[in-house]
């Protein structure tokens, strides 16, 4: 397998260099390899439900929200409720406080999840804290609560015993309590 990334990742640079646009399908199975993303399916849904929240997602480079979901189908759920609550939170402002308050980004770190925003109420604060303890005890890519462990080798994941078992090579597993 890291052959094969290896010369996946080297014809993408390669097409680069030559003022070629690599193609969709190389980079789409790189990018979800390596940057464990949520599908678009699911991550429009979210913008769907909470366009005040998520505006600008995908679309200036220079934001972290350009990115858009870093991190795998499993928390859609967790992130979905956590955005319900904090939109319920958002409604609940003043209209000049609500210009300035938005999702900066949302990625997995660390074998958590990360959700930041541009600024926060204390009940928001709470929100976010709890998705984030949450995701611990939740597998990334699936959602299973089941048997989680944490993934620690080279890079550090949050997965059930079904998913730490296809990655086995890459990963040491130790019991999340």
């Amino acid at each position: 397998m890291k052959v094969e990334l290896l010369l996946l990742l080297k014809r993408i640079v390669l097409d680069i260099a030559l003022g070629k646009k690599p193609q969709k399908d190389i980079l789409k199975y790189v990018t979800r390899v390596f940057i464990h993303t949520m599908t678009r399916e699911l991550e429009n849904i979210l913008v769907a439900k909470y366009p005040d929240l998520l505006k600008g997602i995908r679309q200036n480079p220079r934001t972290p929200l350009f990115f858009g979901v870093e991190c795998e189908d499993g928390w859609y759920d967790l992130i979905n409720n956590a955005l319900f609550a904090i939109q319920q939170q958002y409604d609940q402002l003043e209209e000049s406080e609500k210009e300035d308050t938005c999702i900066i980004q949302i990625k997995e770190k660390f074998g958590g999840l990360r959700l930041y925003m541009s600024q926060t109420t204390d009940a928001m604060d709470d929100i976010i804290r709890t998705a984030e303890s949450t995701a611990y005890k939740t597998c990334e890519v699936c959602g299973a609560t089941d048997n989680i462990a944490t993934a620690d080798t080279r890079y550090i994941r949050t997965l059930c015993q079904v998913h730490m078992s296809k990655h086995k090579e890459f990963y040491l597993q130790v019991p999340n309590k």
